[in-house]
């Protein structure tokens, strides 16, 4: 060893080739290869590394106020309401809850239903007030007792039967009395100008005034003519803070309140009348109140922010309900909500979650330290799209590929909507309605897309000092594309450029030198405009000694 000077660096040249490229994983300590930050890439041809197809430019919506897909495209352009492109209807200028029973489009807080079939609007609730009769009638063609509302005027044209009514009225003693009824039989006679309501036997036993004796020397409690006051007739529609479909019942909730309506029904959800078709309600006794739900496994699935809710059961006397106490959906993030690959996944307080009936499990580790809030999504079966605001008050958009299990980011703008009606639709704020992924029919595109790939920390799994010599790229641009490369070293410092790639270039090997510096890690960075695909990338490096 005399005489012998130590080496700084040994000649030690490393080749490392990498051909599959993951997904977004924004931490720090993601392994060599990890995709630290990504804009506008997604999975199309993985396992290559490729920017997200031009979204489909649909139409422009004024001021949107609401959106709905399923088997139509619906959405809300101030007061009107839009079915399939076509302006249908005048509502109210607010946000919308919307669904969807049969050919129906039933919106919330207006309590209106849009008959796709007849292209009629009409009103979820009903309302009559004026001076009525109790007393005795018939129903089913037999007398009854007690059981009958006479009106003057021809209602039938607001209730019908099955309906389920509160009935308000006056006595002479200013005594008001107030229930909610199922009217049995609803008949105008046109003779009379008056329509019966009739309802079971003995409904209005308690309003009604004993007599004299009867034929049989007994004291009747119902006279045959009753009496007269002033009557309120209704029937309600909730106010819901969220509403979907399961089983042809539309299902909502309000506060700690979960309500269906009517089998086929959307108009009736008061209606108690002991059979399969009734409405339906309960009250949770566990605190917190109702913060998403939607139809999945056969059932409905109702979330607050730390419970998760099934109802079992095929009709209201069979319905019964299993709460887990577990994460569930985050306040304000309702429409996160959504299935992909038979998953379905949400916005939780702790991220987004996937659940498939047991407890839920967490899919978004790879966000890293960045928390995100008021998430809106949408599946295309395969890929679930959720956007989300960080609490900077920026938007991204999310893509959660099931078949692989990877993430990718994208740009976007705050969405009032996504949904599925042969392609996936979303509704901006700002008011563009858009396709996602890669549209299935003819329509407009965006011109271009702007991505952004940055790698984590290259260390070659060495604490080492090392030097990044060269990178080879096996890559592919689109007439007009246009790729940046960018290396920075140690977290230090401004980028680097190291080329620009432009015009069309088929699928072929880049060679890129790198000035020589000696550094702990390193990270490169791709900036394009266009269509580009990577397939492979190759570094060299010359590692240091252990006396680094």
């Amino acid at each position: 060893m005399y005489g012998v000077v130590p080496q700084r660096y040994s000649m030690n040249f490393h080749e490392q080739m990498q051909t599959v490229f993951g997904g977004y994983d924004h931490r720090e300590a993601a392994p060599d290869g990890s995709l630290y930050d990504t804009c506008n890439m997604c999975t199309a041809r993985y396992p290559a590394l490729t920017a997200r197809p031009r979204r489909g430019a649909v139409t422009t919506v004024q001021k949107p106020n609401g959106f709905f897909a399923r088997d139509c495209l619906v959405w809300v352009d101030g007061t009107k309401l839009v079915v399939d492109g076509q302006e249908v209807a005048e509502l109210t200028d607010s946000r919308k809850h919307i669904a969807g029973i049969q050919k129906k489009i039933c919106i919330w807080p207006d309590k209106v239903i849009y008959d796709r079939e007849t292209g009629e609007l009409t009103r979820m609730e009903a309302v009559w007030e004026g001076e009525g009769a109790f007393g005795d009638g018939t129903l089913a063609g037999e007398p009854a007792l007690a059981n009958t509302i006479t009106v003057a005027g021809d209602l039938t044209g607001l209730f019908r039967a099955g309906d389920g009514v509160a009935v308000t009225c006056t006595d002479s003693s200013e005594q008001k009395i107030m229930g909610a009824y199922v009217i049995r039989e609803a008949e105008y006679d046109s003779d009379t100008g008056k329509t019966a309501l009739r309802f079971s036997d003995e409904t209005w036993r308690e309003l009604m005034p004993e007599t004299a004796a009867a034929a049989d020397g007994e004291a009747n409690p119902f006279p045959s003519v009753g009496f007269k006051t002033s009557i309120r007739i209704q029937r309600r529609a909730p106010e819901l803070d969220g509403v979907f479909e399961h089983h042809n019942r539309l299902w909502g909730w309000h506060g700690a309140t979960i309500c269906c309506c009517k089998l086929g029904d959307p108009t009736n959800w008061e209606s108690f009348g002991g059979d399969a078709t009734d409405s339906w309600e309960l009250t949770t006794g566990s605190p917190g109140c109702f913060t998403g739900g939607i139809s999945y496994g056969g059932r409905p699935v109702l979330f607050k922010e730390n419970r998760i809710i099934r109802i079992y059961g095929d009709y209201p006397g069979q319905y019964s309900t299993s709460e887990t106490e577990s994460l569930g959906v985050e306040a304000g993030s309702g429409q996160s909500l959504a299935i992909a690959g038979d998953t379905l996944f949400y916005k939780s307080p702790d991220g987004i979650m996937a659940y498939s009936g047991g407890y839920p499990y967490s899919v978004g580790d790879v966000f890293g330290q960045v928390r995100y809030r008021n998430a809106v999504a949408g599946s295309d079966g395969r890929k679930y799209y959720v956007q989300m605001e960080d609490y900077a008050g920026n938007s991204w958009m999310f893509v959660y590929d099931t078949r692989y299990r990877l993430w990718h980011r994208e740009d976007a703008d705050q969405m009032l909507g996504i949904g599925w009606f042969g392609e996936l639709y979303a509704l901006q704020e700002i008011g563009f309605l858009v396709a996602l992924g890669e549209p299935r029919s003819q329509m407009d595109r965006e011109y271009g897309v702007n991505s952004l790939v940055e790698f984590s920390d290259f260390t070659d799994g060495s604490t080492r000092k090392k030097e990044a010599s060269r990178i080879v790229l096996r890559l592919e641009l689109e007439e007009h594309a246009v790729l940046e490369i960018f290396v920075r070293y140690d977290s230090a410092g401004e980028w680097i450029p190291l080329r620009r790639l432009e015009g069309e270039q088929v699928k072929g090997q880049v060679e890129i030198p790198i000035a020589l510096r000696r550094c702990d890690h390193y990270r490169l960075r791709f900036i394009g405009f266009g269509g580009w695909t990577l397939y492979a990338l190759t570094r060299e490096r010359r590692t240091g000694s252990n006396r680094r």
